[in-house]
């Protein structure tokens, strides 16, 4: 079926995929090196044990060292540090599931956490745990104000529905937990939407990508509209399942990858995506700026003139069209990889269903049966 509109929408669709697989590498990256799942959980943490959620921001620190080093502690350190989910980060089973390098987890197991939860609820450690015990020391932590009232009663409750027994404990604690975690993993989600959000809207402006712009590209140019059919149906080929990185890798990353190896290895995904598909694609939808250089004079040909930067500039973004074509691509990578690949698969499946055969070896039709042949409306729209 050779339909002009779910052309573009196919190749509108494979560009927004590879921006968004671009974007979320990006921001794999990022999370990398600022150590996002970590400080989110530990966020899980403090919420769930404390019922707090303050938060030492890096202008916070960087105020606290301008005033030098012998200055008091911050009120926010202070605070933090008379959180009951300080002395589970601190835990020695909390840091040994971290990496080398950071020492400190995105991921953590319910069956863990219940035992650094019991550990620091049983202070006799020369006899086996006794939930009458954890009673008493979870009455003398709230006297001496290490946890609040409703982590007390919260812990209260547990062990009176566990009725003596330890293991029914544990297991209400974990799934206590994983509830949390379950949060927290919505928590990511929308942070990481957030950041797609932001590193779309820079990429949009990096590569001149306007969906305005591709759009009208896309609609009076068919070679262009055909080579990005064709190299988004070479892509499908090549891809079964794109998941989502967002959500899936908080939970299953792995620890023990050092952690400058992981950065590397998303520094090449980035360039190895970056070079083998956007840039083709790019030139193919008239993404990117135009050449700036100065040829005029061979002793500086290859400088910038600065002239027609200004010129480009000044045309681009005095234009509210631009501005909005640059927010839609921004939009559209936020959604993510995952909705843009399976989107374009059911584009590329509709295409493929209207299409006739090319190879009609049949008995041609009779006049009578042309006049009466019914004809198929299923790929129509």
């Amino acid at each position: 079926m050779n339909n002009v509109a779910l052309d573009v929408a196919i190749g509108l669709t494979f560009v927004y995929l590879l921006y968004s697989l671009l974007a979320t590498t990006i921001k794999e990256l990022i999370a990398t090196i600022f150590s996002f799942r970590s400080k989110m959980l530990e966020r899980g943490l403090q919420q769930m044990l404390d019922g707090n959620n303050v938060e030492i921001h890096w202008w916070d620190r960087l105020f606290h060292r301008m005033r030098g080093s012998k200055s008091q502690p911050m009120e926010k350190q202070k605070l933090i540090k008379g959180f009951f989910a300080t002395s589970i980060v601190n835990h020695p089973i909390y840091k040994r599931s971290g990496r080398a390098l950071t020492k400190k987890p995105s991921y953590l197991n319910a069956s863990t956490f219940s035992d650094i939860l019991v550990d620091k609820f049983h202070t006799n450690k020369s006899i086996p745990v006794l939930l009458k015990d954890v009673k008493q020391e979870l009455d003398n932590k709230l006297a001496s104000h290490e946890i609040n009232q409703d982590l007390h009663s919260i812990l209260n409750m547990y062990i009176q529905q566990a009725n003596g027994d330890v293991q029914r404990f544990r297991w209400l604690v974990e799934n206590w937990f994983n509830d949390m975690m379950d949060r927290v993993s919505g928590w990511y989600k929308r942070q990481a939407n957030w950041i797609l959000l932001l590193i779309g809207f820079v990429m949009a402006l990096i590569f001149n990508a306007s969906t305005i712009d591709i759009v009208n590209r896309l609609s009076i140019d068919k070679n262009a509209r055909d080579a990005l059919v064709q190299n988004a149906s070479d892509y499908l080929k090549n891809h079964v399942k794109i998941s989502d990185s967002a959500t899936t890798n908080s939970r299953n990353s792995k620890d023990s990858i050092q952690f400058m190896a992981d950065a590397r290895s998303k520094i090449r995904q980035i360039d190895n995506l970056y070079n083998e598909e956007i840039a083709n694609n790019n030139s193919i939808v008239g993404a990117g700026w135009p050449d700036v250089r100065d040829p005029s004079d061979s002793l500086k040909k290859g400088n910038l003139n600065f002239k027609v930067i200004r010129q480009v500039l000044s045309k681009t973004f005095s234009s509210p069209r631009k501005w909005l074509g640059f927010l839609i691509t921004a939009l559209a990578i936020s959604l993510g990889a995952p909705f843009w690949f399976d989107l374009l698969n059911k584009f590329i499946n509709l295409r493929v269903s209207g299409k006739k055969p090319d190879d009609d070896s049949g008995p041609a039709p009779t006049k009578k049966t042309q006049l009466n042949q019914v004809p198929d409306t299923s790929a129509i729209g």
